[in-house]
């Protein structure tokens, strides 16, 4: 991840290396890259078809409103990106210098999400690991103009609306158009991770706070670059806790 800030402000070396023979370990990618450019030539060299499949790449072909530019090849396989769209705001706006004019426009605005996840209002005591705080019997904060209390009707009326503006808060995945579109395969990865895991016995192995606080950004939030990751050691299956203990690391 630390190569993302390089790339970032030294666009050029990924053309450059883009004519380097690649890596024999790499070749399954390679070959994959070149089925999609073959797909991708196919589809734009034909005309569109009633009985066609449809797919992203069909639709952009046959979009009357996005320039002959955005269908080329070498586009529609790249990563999308935002800069003629930024600029025509910047041009359009003339030299700007005031932040409130900025902050106006669509394109240049950006959220931390470390930021908002870390908000207190949103979430208390954001830092720790609480699933409960997902749950329909959370305790609501009392309000300011309005105290709640625990346990009555006030609060369990407020707890789903509390639960539903922190889902709106939460953006691992981001929101609108740029939200991922692997969002879904990453929660039922996530669901079936965690299901494994509760079967097993796990105890942490050399992994502290520093494993996992937020040092760096590297296009993701990454902790010390010199950490091994969580680890933990595997002591058995849950049920059997007294099994030997395994020596297999993670």
């Amino acid at each position: 991840m630390s190569s993302v800030k390089i790339m970032f402000h030294f666009s050029w070396i990924r053309k450059l290396l883009q004519w380097l023979p690649g890596d024999t370990g790499a070749y399954g990618t390679m070959i994959f890259r070149r089925r999609i450019q073959a797909y991708i030539k196919a589809v734009l060299a034909r005309d569109s078809f009633l009985d066609e499949a449809p797919s992203i790449f069909t639709h952009l072909r046959d979009s009357t409103g996005l320039p002959a530019a955005e269908k080329s090849p070498q586009r529609l396989e790249d990563e999308a990106v935002l800069m003629t769209k930024l600029r025509t705001e910047l041009g359009a706006r003339g030299p700007i210098t005031i932040v409130t004019e900025l902050e106006s426009l669509s394109y240049p605005s950006a959220i931390f999400t470390l930021v908002i996840h870390t908000d207190e209002s949103l979430f208390p005591n954001s830092w720790v690991f609480d699933p409960g705080r997902w749950l329909p019997t959370i305790s609501v904060p009392a309000a300011t103009d309005a105290p709640v209390v625990q346990g009555g009707s006030e609060e369990r009326d407020a707890a789903p609306l509390l639960i539903s503006h922190r889902r709106r808060s939460m953006l691992s995945f981001m929101r609108g158009p740029r939200i991922c579109i692997g969002r879904h395969l990453a929660n039922a990865e996530m669901a079936v991770l965690l299901a494994t895991m509760a079967r097993w016995d796990l105890e942490p192995f050399e992994t502290d706070e520093e494993d996992v606080k937020c040092k760096h950004g590297y296009h993701v939030m990454c902790p010390n670059l010199g950490s091994r990751g969580v680890r933990v050691r595997v002591r058995g299956k849950w049920s059997v806790l007294k099994v030997k203990t395994s020596e297999i690391y993670y």
